[in-house]
């Protein structure tokens, strides 16, 4: 990871992410060849990961366990693409946003899919998926900023697992435990927040002056020495035959 790669890890998290991210890279440098052979890019497989959420909104209720399934590969997938970008020396700033906003859809997929079906009250899922996206925006902007950020909970995992429980056993917790983790989003968003207001108040306008602001420089979106990545009609093709293999098994279900 970059320093200037959008992200929204706090200072705890880099300590064990970095190490991680190591690990996978090499634990998924063997799809290389078969990534390169498909034409395909880290903003593909981002694009590919997010189109698996379609098929689990139509699958959601009448067959959990294929809506699951496809769940795991929209994450491993959502791993992956990180993992091809450092393993291609083409990190950009573009594809850490592109990553971060797919990586946010699966959450307000399956949120708003648990409120349509009646496994979490309308009230409080709407207000979790709000504040969740709230939250993750404001620390994201935070990071940008260089304000250290403060140790906080991503729940969208969580969620994906009561939503395990309920495929398999046909009962949801949802409405016992969200509502409790949307609280503690809260005070992290809210708390992201006066932190922000502060820098710009205290400190942006002489951080302005100096000149050391932070600004959509081209050498930050792109620094020099990555590579950028860009889709053959081999990548093209294959995000086309995925999103009609999927719209070919919501007809058929």
């Amino acid at each position: 990871m970059t320093e200037h790669q959008a992200n929204y890890f706090s200072h705890w998290d880099n300590k064990y992410f970095d190490r991680f991210a190591r690990w996978r890279t090499r634990f998924f440098r063997f799809l290389v060849p078969l990534l390169d052979a498909l034409g395909l890019t880290p903003d593909l497989i981002s694009y590919i990961s997010l189109s698996l959420l379609l098929p689990v909104a139509f699958l959601f209720e009448k067959h959990p366990l294929a809506a699951c399934i496809l769940i795991v590969f929209n994450v491993i997938l959502d791993g992956i693409d990180g993992c091809y970008a450092r393993l291609k020396d083409a990190e950009t700033e573009g594809g850490a946003l592109t990553d971060i906003v797919c990586d946010q859809i699966g959450l307000i997929v399956v949120g708003l899919c648990a409120i349509y079906y009646q496994l979490l009250l309308p009230t409080w899922g709407a207000f979790y998926i709000t504040i969740y996206i709230a939250m993750i925006s404001l620390i994201v902007y935070q990071k940008k900023l260089g304000i250290r950020v403060q140790v906080h909970i991503r729940t969208k995992y969580i969620l994906f697992f009561l939503y395990f429980i309920y495929a398999f056993s046909g009962k949801s917790y949802m409405n016992e435990i969200i509502p409790g983790l949307a609280l503690i989003q809260t005070v992290t968003a809210v708390q992201s927040f006066f932190l922000i207001k502060g820098f710009m108040n205290q400190r942006g306008e002489e951080y302005i002056k100096s000149g050391n602001a932070y600004s959509l420089r081209v050498e930050v979106l792109l620094p020099a020495h990555h590579n950028i990545l860009r889709p053959s009609w081999k990548g093209w093709l294959a995000l086309g035959l995925a999103l009609l293999g999927e719209l070919l098994l919501i007809l058929l279900l």
